[in-house]
C-alpha cells in the first residue's frame, strides 16, 4: 500500500495517511527502536547517502509527506509540515554537536547524508524543472 516511487521514508506515507484520517503521530518518550548497524564504514556512507537522496526526492515530489516529529521524543502531535529552514538548522546543530563531542561516525553519517541530499537536488531538481 505504500507509494513505490518513494526511495526511503515509507513511514512518512503511513503517518500522512493517519493524519488525514484524524489521528495524531507522536514519538513516545522513554521508548527506543533501532535499525541494524551497517556492517562497515562503506555501508554506513552508502546508506546515509541513499537516505539523503531519498529525502530530497520526497522534498521535491511529495512535500506533503514531510511530517515533523522531533527526534527527542515529544508528548504532543507535530502534524505540521517541516519547514526547510527548521530542518536545515536542526541538521547543522547535529553536525556541530558531532564535531564538538568528537563523534566521528555520526559526523561521517551526517556528511554522507548531506552529500546524498545535494546529489538529489542535482538529479531530481533538474527533472522537476524540465517538466
Amino acid at each position: 500500500g505504500y507509494n513505490e516511487s518513494i526511495i526511503r521514508g515509507e513511514d512518512s506515507v503511513l503517518s500522512f495517511d493517519l493524519i488525514k484520517k484524524g489521528y495524531r503521530v507522536v514519538l513516545a518518550p522513554q521508548t527506543w527502536c533501532y535499525h541494524p548497524q551497517p556492517a562497515n564504514i562503506v555501508e554506513l556512507i552508502r546508506t546515509n547517502f541513499r537516505n539523503g537522496a531519498g529525502v530530497c526526492f520526497v522534498d521535491i515530489f511529495h512535500p506533503e509527506l514531510n511530517i515533523d516529529v522531533a527526534p527527542q521524543g515529544i508528548e504532543h502531535s507535530s502534524a505540521g509540515r517541516k519547514g526547510f529552514s527548521k530542518r536545515a538548522g536542526r541538521f547543522i546543530t547535529n553536525i556541530l554537536g558531532a564535531v564538538f563531542k568528537v563523534k566521528l561516525l555520526l559526523l561521517l553519517s551526517k556528511i554522507s547524508y548531506a552529500l546524498g541530499y545535494f546529489y538529489g537536488v542535482a538529479k531530481y531538481g533538474f527533472f522537476k524543472w524540465k517538466r
